[in-house]
């Protein structure tokens, strides 16, 4: 009886699931192959295990059908044996294999806003609550009588005023709850996406918090690229079980709207 080697790879396919190619030698006059399979999601700390027995071939090719989650996943081969039919004889076959793959919420460029005025309203209204620093600049219609500028409008005789947002780029502070179950965390980032959508497109910046394991974390993007590096560094570390208070900036939960602190 002749066991040959075998090799097992796994592959990603069209990046929402997994396919498993197993290329191998054969017994004879038949045999099979048992694979152990275990998906670990870093992001809510869950772990999935699998086994797959197939007879041997030169070449197979399955699809590894498990619960697709929120959050970086781990996909390792723990065990793998090549036995004959009757299973009286049996090798191990030395395979190490893990891979690693993130499932992102929804990208910033499908996250459209509702109502982008809405938005920019809001982001007009951080920036007017969180900055002291202000531009002067001659009256225009539609701008708020709050807005002026009184003692200097009395020495010039003219009426100015005080521009905080000329200055279209802004630093803003977002802490993104994520104590919630998977549609909750999906929700909150939805919303996170929307905010990115109109701080990168003004080439404004933001900083995320976020919990993992009773520790505050932050991160600073200016742009998608950053931003998808911060997704991938927070949906590869452990949720949130709780939440803070008092945050200075602004709060994102699922449930309500955007919320200032």
């Amino acid at each position: 009886m002749r066991i040959h080697a075998s090799h097992v790879k796994i592959n990603i396919y069209h990046k929402n699931f997994y396919v498993m190619e197993v290329e191998s030698g054969y017994f004879f006059p038949l045999g099979r192959i048992t694979c152990s399979i275990q998906c670990v999601n870093l992001f809510f700390e869950k772990k999935e295990n699998y086994t797959y027995s197939f007879l041997t071939s030169k070449r197979k090719t399955f699809k590894i059908d498990f619960e697709q989650h929120l959050g970086n996943t781990i996909i390792q081969v723990n065990d793998c044996h090549i036995y004959d039919m009757l299973n009286l004889f049996s090798k191990k076959l030395n395979q190490d294999i893990t891979i690693e793959h993130c499932f992102f919420p929804t990208m910033f460029h499908q996250t459209k806003p509702e109502s982008r005025h809405q938005l920019e309203a809001w982001i007009h209204q951080y920036n007017q609550n969180k900055s002291d620093e202000y531009d002067l600049r001659e009256y225009r219609i539609g701008d708020s009588l709050k807005d002026i500028h009184y003692k200097i409008s009395y020495k010039t005789n003219e009426i100015i005023i005080k521009d905080k947002y000329q200055n279209s780029r802004i630093d803003m502070n977002i802490f993104l709850d994520l104590s919630g179950n998977e549609q909750e965390c999906e929700e909150v980032f939805k919303k996170a996406n929307v905010i990115l959508d109109v701080l990168f497109s003004s080439q404004s910046s933001c900083t995320f918090f976020w919990i993992s394991k009773k520790q505050l974390y932050q991160a600073d993007m200016k742009n998608y690229e950053e931003g998808q590096k911060v997704y991938l560094r927070i949906l590869s570390m452990p949720k949130a079980d709780s939440c803070i208070e008092g945050f200075d900036g602004i709060f994102l939960s699922s449930k309500g709207g955007i919320r200032y602190e």
